[in-house]
């Protein structure tokens, strides 16, 4: 069943109630959900414009180390801001009852992780002996805590890729046709890599480039191609069997030489050399 919220619209369009209601339901259902959306993106606006927004970030949005490698805090805020990362993207309220006395003082001593925000009233999930999830959940006086949200690294990619794409603005030239891949940051359990791969190519030579993103950063070639070359040996099938990788190396030498040249290498002087 569609709620449609009369007193809303009537207030953000200035319409009579009467007029409202003697409109079609499916201009109704659009002139709400318009509303709605407007709405969020006033809040997104005025959240990425506050001055706590930069702090919010340093503090909540896992890849901010990481990217201070090689960017400053105005690109990563900036392309935080232009990719509408907010609060709710990054953090998780947990609850814990005030019994629960271990497990509070882990989340109040690990304060790298956690900020207590205060005690209240909350649901709280009751498991049976089994472990079973139970339907009636109970109503106790919690501690509440912000934590790192368990699905940020969703929004990570957006982030990183735009990054990406201004650092090497030909990725994403018109004259070109790449694809740029980047995925979830783990907080350093992995070395973090994008992939990469050219659509003018591909057809021949298959595959994407696994890219390092240190590597990537220092216009460190080598470790690119040793990167997939190791990959290669692991997977040994079809596009990423040895012989079909270094086909791919080969293929994508332009590739490397805009990475070097955007780091002011010259790859052809150094072959030369």
């Amino acid at each position: 069943m569609i709620n449609i919220d009369i007193e809303l619209i009537a207030h953000e369009t200035g319409m009579a109630e009467n007029e409202i209601k003697g409109l079609p339901l499916i201009d109704l259902i659009a002139m709400q959900d318009k509303i709605k959306r407007d709405k969020e993106n006033e809040r997104v606006k005025a959240e990425t414009m506050s001055p706590e927004y930069n702090a919010m970030l340093k503090r909540w949005f896992t890849p901010y180390e990481f990217l201070k490698q090689f960017f400053s805090d105005q690109e990563i805020v900036t392309a935080c801001s232009e990719a509408q990362i907010t609060e709710r993207d990054l953090v998780d309220e947990i609850t814990v009852p005030v019994n629960q006395t271990t497990t509070n003082n882990y989340y109040k001593n690990r304060t790298d992780l956690y900020e207590y925000l205060g005690e209240g009233m909350a649901y709280i999930k009751q498991y049976d002996c089994s472990g079973r999830e139970l339907a009636e959940r109970l109503h106790t006086r919690c501690y509440k805590y912000k934590a790192h949200g368990q699905y940020q690294h969703l929004r990570h990619g957006q982030v990183i890729k735009a990054l990406t794409c201004k650092r090497y603005p030909f990725l994403t030239s018109p004259l070109e046709n790449y694809k740029v891949e980047c995925f979830g940051y783990d907080n350093g359990v992995t070395p973090y890599e994008i992939y990469i791969l050219d659509h003018n190519i591909h057809e021949q030579y298959p595959g994407s480039i696994y890219t390092p993103y240190q590597a990537l950063m220092d216009a460190d070639i080598e470790a690119i191609k040793e990167r997939n070359r190791s990959y290669a040996k692991i997977y040994n099938s079809g596009a990423y069997d040895p012989e079909s990788t270094e086909k791919r190396l080969e293929a994508y030498t332009d590739f490397f030489e805009k990475i070097k040249k955007a780091h002011g290498y010259n790859m052809q002087a150094e072959r030369n050399s």
